[in-house]
Formats: structure tokens, C-alpha cells, sequence
């Protein structure tokens, strides 16, 4: 029985006890201040990432480019043949603006929102970075 009331009454074994609730119930309260040292080494990490990838600033560019001009391309192709439609009245023109409308929502769109939103994304922290 000796045996027992040693395993539960050294001070290191309650300060082991007390310091696990003291951090529980902290842990259970995501105070201000931790969301702000949250967001702090969020943007250090992602500034970090940045200028780790930075190299690939040119691929990047190329990318941004190529999709924006298919995806330009397609508007304008979408465009015409559906103005074509109304004025010639033709159901083949109208089909073919409805497929290029359909390759864009369905093949360019997503790629081409997420290549923007990265390739501008940089900038807008590289700038947040300097001011």
C-alpha cells in the first residue's frame, strides 16, 4: 500500500497533474493573441514559401499567360458565334457557342481562376511583405 501513496503524491507526479489540466484548459481557449501569433507565422511561412519558389517565377508567367490567352480566345470565339447565331439564325453556329461555352465552364474555367489567383496571389504578398 506504501507503494501506492508514493505513486500519487510526489510533488513531480502533482505538478505533472496540474501542469496537464493548467494546459487542457488552456488549449480549450484560442485566445486573440494566439490567432494573432497564428496568422503572424502563417504569412512568415507562406513569405518563406515565396521566396523559396522564387526561381519558378518565369514558369509561373508562362502559365498565367498560355491559359489567359486560351481562355481569352474562347470568350471571343463563344462571342462571335453566338452573335453569328442571332444574326444568321443558324442552329449549327449556336450549337458550336454553346460548346465553346461548355469547354470553358467545364475544361478552362477552373484552371484558369486557379493559375490567376496563385500568379497574383505572389504579388499581392510580396507587396504586403514591403509595405
Amino acid at each position: 500500500m506504501n507503494w501506492l501513496k508514493n505513486i500519487f503524491t510526489t510533488p513531480e507526479i502533482a505538478k505533472k497533474a496540474v501542469d496537464g489540466v493548467y494546459n487542457g484548459i488552456d488549449k480549450a481557449f484560442y485566445t486573440s493573441e494566439e490567432k494573432a501569433e497564428d496568422k503572424k507565422e502563417l504569412r512568415g511561412w507562406f513569405l518563406r514559401y515565396l521566396e523559396a519558389t522564387n526561381p519558378q517565377n518565369l514558369a509561373r508567367r508562362v502559365l498565367a499567360f498560355g491559359v489567359a490567352g486560351l481562355w481569352i480566345v474562347l470568350i471571343i470565339a463563344a462571342t462571335v458565334l453566338s452573335i453569328a447565331a442571332a444574326l444568321l439564325e443558324s442552329a449549327a453556329a449556336a450549337m458550336a457557342a454553346k460548346a465553346v461555352a461548355t469547354i470553358i465552364a467545364d475544361y478552362v474555367q477552373l484552371p484558369f481562376s486557379g493559375i490567376m489567383a496563385f500568379y497574383f496571389v505572389t504579388h499581392l504578398a510580396r507587396g504586403y511583405k514591403k509595405g
